[in-house]
């Protein structure tokens, strides 16, 4: 006995009770009566054996009661008006999706090709094909080959089919309830319009699930969103959203403003921006992979939602930005992998508030730093908190290159914490520090380690503007010669607090200048007699780091394990699970 749970909440949870049913009994069951249909019946006959089957499926739909099967031949059913489901049905292509098709009839002007409404209807195994309607409104739903408002959909392709005025969402497909599973949805097409949404899928509630979403085209000339998927509500899961090609549109690959996507691949999408994802309002992104998208300034655009547990990779553009009409939003990203783009996280004008927490941004450069702030307003505020920005900027021929760029004096509102900033490269073209050019913001309890500048003029460490450093090591950063270049520019040495380097001056402001102790190969955990975090466990050294135990005095240091001192350590696992242990500095003894 098969069982599958869902433990879901919002709208959509309702759409499912039916799919729980008949997987828990095994699948759709045997149904009360059993009909053919063959594009040699007739409809004047029984249906009940295929010498006598009938020829149209809508009566085969008509004549038949809920649990009833109707079993329908190979071949190619052309219609004149859409067959509607709206019984609870079994309708199964016998001889599968590839040979069984319903296409709409060419002499007629519109007609779309399936509408399925019933909780208990399930169809399986056919080709959903021509479908044409005009849309009348914009931001309307379509569903021209096929439209799922209850019931199961499984094992069919939807393709071909168009809107000949665009406007709709979900060309192919509309989901507004039910389960739509293990489909193909390919070279559906919207427009020409001014405004495409989802020339493929348009999803406002209910499931949608293995299934594969691809070379769809938006003929709109701008304004439309989302190529592959449009998606307002609902579950979006374990679907290749691939190869869709929208005119005009934002979020070639998905755009999603509520609901949820996970475990999807977007891949190989081509929009003016964002060529991948463009996640707004109150949407989720979960265990994606958005890989190789093509175009525009960024693969994933926000104005709003979280985007958690994906990786964004090897995209020709920029990984992560904040979307152009991203005023007075918020957004999150956290726990992803942003590598191998042309640009890792680029935030640009909008007013728009961003969270990055727990992220790897890396080996991004080509054309960017591993994060970029480009004309960035004071209205632009941003939290880097426990990532790690490395192995940036190498081979970037812009003014683009390095670890992190924070080159607007208005960007004050920009705060770095607990980051490890290490193994970045300046660009060839500008004065950008290897690790960090700031000209505003915060750097605090981070790590700027081995980064290196790519021309005479850059340092190598942080290029500095303005802004404040504080409990930072900033350290074996290096020139383009291979000098040590840890720190420059006007007021640096003010501007820093309780932070260790040797370009700094000894117990000003609380700094220090001595070797900090870097565990070393790779690792910037600084070295202690009671134990260093590794991955496996703690390791005992033999010396201890200056950084134990002498941050600024009063900044919380709960979070760090036992003993440790009662003071913060600086770098970037400062007050974390991971600091250094500290050394005790005796034993007290009380007697009575």
């Amino acid at each position: 006995m098969k069982k599958l749970y869902f433990r879901l909440s919002g709208s959509f949870a309702a759409s499912l009770i039916t799919v729980g049913l008949w997987l828990a009994t095994g699948g759709p069951g045997l149904a009360a009566s059993t009909y053919c249909v063959a594009t040699t019946g007739n409809d004047g006959n029984d249906g009940q054996t295929w010498a006598t089957a009938w020829l149209t499926i809508s009566n085969a739909i008509a004549q038949a009661a809920d649990t009833d099967t109707i079993q329908v031949s190979n071949g190619t059913y052309l219609i004149t008006r859409q067959i509607v489901v709206n019984k609870g049905v079994i309708l199964r292509g016998i001889g599968g999706r590839e040979l069984t098709t319903i296409a709409r009839d060419s002499s007629m002007a519109t007609s779309r090709v399936m509408q399925v409404s019933h909780a208990g209807a399930y169809v399986d195994g056919f080709t959903l094909s021509n479908g044409m309607i005009v849309a009348s409104a914009y931001n309307v739903p379509g569903g021209v080959g096929l439209y799922l408002s209850a019931g199961t959909v499984t094992n069919c392709i939807i393709t071909d089919n168009t809107s000949s005025n665009g406007g709709h969402y979900g060309v192919g497909a509309y989901v507004g309830g039910g389960l739509l599973t293990d489909c193909i949805i390919a070279t559906n097409k919207q427009g020409p319009s001014t405004r495409c949404y989802g020339a493929g899928l348009g999803l406002s509630n209910g499931v949608v699930a293995n299934c594969t979403i691809e070379n769809n085209y938006g003929g709109g000339s701008s304004d439309g969103l989302g190529g592959g998927v449009y998606m307002i509500s609902g579950l979006l899961t374990n679907c290749i959203i691939q190869k869709n090609t929208p005119n005009g549109t934002e979020g070639g690959g998905l755009y999603i403003k509520g609901g949820m996507a996970s475990d999807c691949i977007i891949r190989t999408n081509t929009s003016a921006t964002p060529s991948g994802l463009l996640l707004i309002g109150t949407g989720i992104v979960q265990n994606c992979a958005i890989t190789a998208n093509r175009t525009g300034l960024n693969a994933v655009e926000l104005a709003g939602g979280i985007l958690t547990n994906c990786t964004v990779t090897t995209n020709q553009n920029g990984g992560i930005g904040n979307y152009r009409y991203a005023e007075n939003t918020t957004s999150l990203v956290a726990n992803c992998i942003v590598s191998s783009n042309t640009g890792g996280i680029r935030l640009t004008d909008p007013s728009s508030t961003l969270f990055v927490r727990n992220c790897i941004i890396s080996n991004n450069g080509t054309a960017g730093a591993g994060v970029y702030f480009v004309g960035t307003p004071a209205s632009v505020a941003a939290t880097f908190e426990n990532c790690a920005i490395v192995w940036n900027g190498y081979g970037a021929a812009s003014d683009y290159g390095c670890g992190i760029k924070m080159a607007t004096a208005s960007s004050t509102n920009i705060l770095f914490r607990n980051c490890l900033i290490a193994n970045n490269k300046g660009s060839v073209n500008s004065t950008d520090g290897g690790g960090v050019h700031m000209a505003a913001g915060i750097l605090e309890s981070c790590t700027i380690a081995s980064n290196r500048a790519a021309r005479a003029a850059s340092c190598g460490g942080i290029q500095y503007g303005g802004g404040t450093i504080s409990n930072c090591i900033i350290y074996n950063n290096l020139s383009s010669g291979g000098a040590v270049s840890n720190l420059a520019g006007a007021n640096v040495m003010d501007a820093c607090y309780y932070s260790c380097s040797p370009s700094l001056t000894n117990t000003a402001n609380g700094n220090i200048t001595a070797d900090p102790l870097f565990v070393g190969s790779g690792n910037y955990h600084v070295q202690s007699k009671r134990g260093h975090w590794t991955a496996t466990g703690w390791v005992n050294d033999a010396f201890n780091s200056p950084c134990i135990d002498n941050g600024p005095p009063g900044w919380a240091y709960d979070r760090e394990p036992e003993p440790n001192g009662r003071r913060i350590n600086m770098g970037y696992d400062a007050n974390t699970e991971e600091a250094s242990k500290s050394i005790p500095a005796g034993t007290v003894f009380c007697f009575r």
